[in-house]
């Protein structure tokens, strides 16, 4: 396994498949009632997107997908 590359391994022909659980990440990320982090993603989210900072949108998502793995278990 190349370092770096976490829940991958590497195929016959040099290509890395996934072996994690999968999620659709064309939807966006639902934060949790009543925590402070969640709100706050989800506010930097809508102010990217009211200015089509689609970059800081999926930067937005990602540290809120991540934040709901270690904080909420999902």
């Amino acid at each position: 396994m190349r370092p770096g590359v976490a829940g991958a391994r590497q195929t016959r022909r040099g290509a890395y498949a996934m072996t994690g659980p999968t999620y659709d990440v064309s939807r966006s990320p639902v934060p949790v009632d009543g925590c402070e982090a969640c709100r706050e993603f989800d506010a930097r989210r809508h102010a990217a997107r009211a200015v089509f900072d689609h970059s800081a949108v999926s930067d937005a998502n990602v540290r809120m997908r991540a934040h709901l793995r270690q904080e909420h278990g999902g």
